[in-house]
């Protein structure tokens, strides 16, 4: 999955429902994913949109979910 500005988290999030709770790990900020406010709009928020609403770095949001995502498939693969 090509994940970008433009992505819907609700498509990252079914592709991936892991992440929410590996994101948070990651930074404190992400723990509004756990909001029931965030919750009831995710599906419709862009990656763009979440990192505005976090208030973090969109471009290293990206870069860290995609590195998130590689190991968990390699982790997953060994």
């Amino acid at each position: 999955m090509e994940i970008n500005s433009n992505t819907k988290m609700g498509e990252v999030l079914k592709a991936y429902p892991w992440l929410i709770e590996e994101a948070v790990k990651i930074d404190e900020r992400l723990s509004i994913l756990n909001s029931p406010i965030t919750r009831a709009m995710i599906k419709n928020m862009t990656v763009t949109d979440l990192c505005k609403k976090a208030h973090i770095d969109e471009m290293q949001a990206i870069e860290t979910v995609k590195q998130i995502i590689a190991g968990h498939e390699e982790a997953q693969n060994s």
